[in-house]
């Protein structure tokens, strides 16, 4: 896991540097660390070791990883475990330059910040953030911090991208089960729908108001919807759902399923 992290954050800092391969290495303190190689000439030109800039196990996880340029200056953004750290590239070093944090909520260990959105909107930069073990999507703008929403998703929400005008939300468990649901267990913090053998039943897509965060509508979706993605022209947007081996499209003016595409 720690190695995919590295070599992700390494492959988003290449497409700031122009660099073309990565080298994941072991230090003597036995800490991972990956180095950017300059080609065609073989050279490392800088090696980042996630572990010194945030100390609260920033390996466990590896998603969320954007960059983007403001005022002349490339940006690296990422989620650790309970915050989004954002790094400045300059050509020749990254250093950390701003620590967004999430708690955790009551009765979670981490809110542990998975895929990102970042847009300019009014003239600010702003940040679309799932947090997996919130159930959340957070709003906040780069810079000041400031949370614009915090609003409930699906279950376990992990994926998110801006399509048409709206925000749309992998839940990998899926809808709240409502007061009638009789067969539910643990995911592990919240109550999950699941069938006759303990497994989730559920997978969902939400898609929200990026103004508010409301819920427009959930799209009921294979189980564990992953990754999710849009097309150049938003008119579909396309969800891997993990444990059904297959994607779900869907258009975006209906916010219905077209088609499911099986990957098997």
């Amino acid at each position: 896991m720690k190695n995919i992290l590295f070599m992700v954050v390494a492959f988003a800092m290449m497409t700031l540097v122009g660099c073309n391969e990565v080298v994941n290495e072991e230090t003597s303190e036995n800490t991972s660390s990956d180095s950017l190689l300059a080609m065609p000439y073989n050279k490392i030109i800088h090696r980042f070791v996630l572990r010194k800039q945030d100390k609260s196990n920033s390996m466990n996880t590896y998603s969320g990883i954007r960059w983007f340029e403001e005022n002349n200056k490339q940006y690296l953004l990422w989620g650790t475990r309970n915050n989004v750290l954002q790094a400045s590239w300059d050509g020749k070093t990254a250093s950390v330059e701003k620590v967004y944090n999430f708690q955790a909520k009551k009765g979670v260990r981490a809110s542990i910040p998975n895929e990102m959105v970042v847009r300019k909107e009014m003239r600010k930069r702003v940040v679309y953030v799932v947090l997996n073990d919130n159930d959340e999507v957070v709003k906040f703008e780069i810079g000041s911090g400031k949370i614009l929403w915090k609003k409930p998703s699906g279950l376990a929400p992990y994926g998110v991208v801006m399509a048409n005008g709206k925000l749309y939300v992998s839940n990998w468990s899926g809808m709240v089960p409502q007061k009638t649901t009789t067969s539910t267990a643990g995911i592990p913090w919240e109550n999950a729908t699941v069938d006759r053998f303990g497994t989730v039943a559920s997978g969902t897509v939400s898609v929200m108001n990026p103004e508010t965060g409301n819920i427009i509508k959930e799209i009921k979706t294979g189980l564990h919807p992953n990754d999710i993605i849009t097309n150049p022209r938003q008119s579909y947007v396309f969800v891997t759902n993990g444990n059904d081996d297959n994607i779900s499209v869907i258009d975006t003016k209906t916010d219905q399923i077209t088609e499911t595409l099986s990957v098997r």
